[in-house]
């Protein structure tokens, strides 16, 4: 690495990786190498007081390196694609911008990749769903629904989390408003941002041993505490973050201690490979498989995303 080097075009760097694979301390280490800050692009990081159980990163690991689009809204305030956008493009510019050695660097971090997508991509003009399409979809049970949709988009039902109704029934209004696939209509145009990067991957017996630590840690350190807190005001959007499903079965007394731990270690693991899986359809980002993590490990990063 040269983080002396000026760049002569600015240059988006973007460090994706499932759950659990590492990248929140690879990003801090190229932070503080290349003087950036960390742009979180992680949906689970954008509520305040959900900590823990997101993963976010600590007020130590805060305090390394600069981070930015964290606790951006409390729980009770759903926060969609458009508004991320509106309030993370000028943050980007600005660290562009910004005098330091190596100027026109900006570093993105994280692990959802729509929110990447919408921050380098854009947005898709979609159709506005007829009323009654809209009833008719959210009539039926999920089961049925996402069979019509693994019936009518196959791509669509591979791409999402068929155990979020919200996200269902969104692709199957958009095929039965249209009668066109809504993997096609969400697809972005051509990428016109000047952007790098890496995709974070591990060997797959290692990212499970680091997802089963990491979910037992996390529910040791107060990811329940912060579910029970957040349950009575939480909006749909917040409900939708990782663990919450188990975590609630089991304040209600329908899981116990040790079925919620490892039913939330098979829902990260499903995350972790639905992430991995829209990161190399999506994305024509080189993937760096950091299982043996090696000193050079900065420079391949640099190196493969274009660094100077």
């Amino acid at each position: 690495m040269a983080p002396d080097s000026p760049c002569r075009q600015p240059l988006v760097i973007v460090l994706l990786g499932p759950t659990a694979s590492g990248k929140t301390d690879l990003a801090i280490a190229l932070a503080q190498a290349l003087d950036l800050t960390v742009l979180n692009v992680d949906s689970r990081q954008l509520y305040r007081g959900m900590d823990v159980g997101t993963a976010k990163p600590t007020s130590q690991q805060q305090a390394a390196a600069r981070h930015a689009l964290i606790d951006l809204r409390d729980p009770d305030q759903p926060l969609n694609l458009q508004e991320f956008r509106q309030i993370a493009e000028p943050l980007i510019e600005a660290e562009l911008g910004r005098p330091r050695p190596g100027a026109g660097l900006a570093l993105l971090a994280g692990g959802s990749g729509l929110y990447l997508q919408a921050l380098l991509q854009g947005l898709p003009e979609l159709p506005s769903i007829d009323p009654a399409v809209r009833l008719r979809v959210r009539a039926l049970p999920l089961a049925e629904a996402v069979a019509e949709l693994r019936r009518l988009d196959p791509a669509s039902a591979a791409a999402i989390d068929l155990q979020n109704p919200r996200r269902v029934a969104r692709r199957l209004e958009l095929c039965w408003q249209t009668s066109r696939l809504a993997s096609e209509l969400l697809a972005p145009p051509a990428d016109p941002s000047p952007c790098r990067g890496v995709v974070l991957v591990r060997e797959r017996d290692d990212l499970h041993r680091r997802i089963a630590a990491a979910v037992s840690l996390r529910l040791q350190n107060g990811a329940i505490e912060e579910v029970a807190l957040a349950r009575s005001v939480a909006g749909t959007t917040a409900r939708q973050i990782l663990g919450w499903r188990e975590i609630t079965a089991y304040l209600d007394g329908q899981l116990t201690f040790e079925d919620c731990r490892e039913r939330l270690i098979v829902s990260t693991r499903q995350y972790a490979k639905r992430q991995l899986t829209w990161f190399r359809a999506k994305s024509t980002f080189p993937c760096i498989n950091i299982s043996a993590v090696t000193p050079d490990i900065l420079d391949r990063i640099s190196r493969e995303s274009g660094l100077p």
